[in-house]
Order: structure tokens, then sequence, then C-alpha cells
């Protein structure tokens, strides 16, 4: 289990914005950490989550940008190459 870390910078006083994804099991399944100048993207954040459930629900893996109600892949070579073939 990946530990969660504190992300603090000597003399500023403050912590750096940071947003967690975490399984039931307590597992770190993404970690996103701003430094002070950016913004959080929430839409973002929310993909994410979706993405995380559309992993948990169905197995199948997602690629990258993917959004709810788009495919997905199946975990395998075979998978892969079905999905790029029709992508």
């Amino acid at each position: 289990m990946k530990k969660l870390e504190l992300y603090l910078v000597e003399g500023d006083n403050v912590t750096y914005r940071a947003t967690y994804i975490i399984d039931e099991e307590g597992t770190v399944v993404h970690e996103s950490v701003n430094h002070m100048p950016l913004g959080r993207n929430v839409a973002e954040f929310l993909r994410l989550v979706d993405a995380y459930t559309h992993v948990q629900e169905k197995g199948e893996v997602c690629p990258a940008n993917w959004e709810e109600g788009k495919d997905a892949m199946e975990p395998n070579a075979k998978g892969t190459a079905s999905y790029l073939a029709s992508h």
C-alpha cells in the first residue's frame, strides 16, 4: 500500500494542494499534487473517479483520455490490439 506523504516546503508555511483517490482497502490508486501557482482540475478528478469505477465494475482498462461511455480495453494484449485497431 502506498503511504500518503505530506508535501511541505520549508519556509512556505502551507502545504501544496493535493487530491487522492483511495480504494475501499485504503490503497492510494491516484495521487496528484500541485505546486501553489497551479490549480486543480475538478473535471479531470471526476473523470478519474469514473475511470476507476469502470475498472472495478467491468475489469477493463481505460485508455488515455477515456471518458464515461467511451470504449475501454480488455486487460490483455488481444484486447489492446483490438482497441487500437478500431481507434
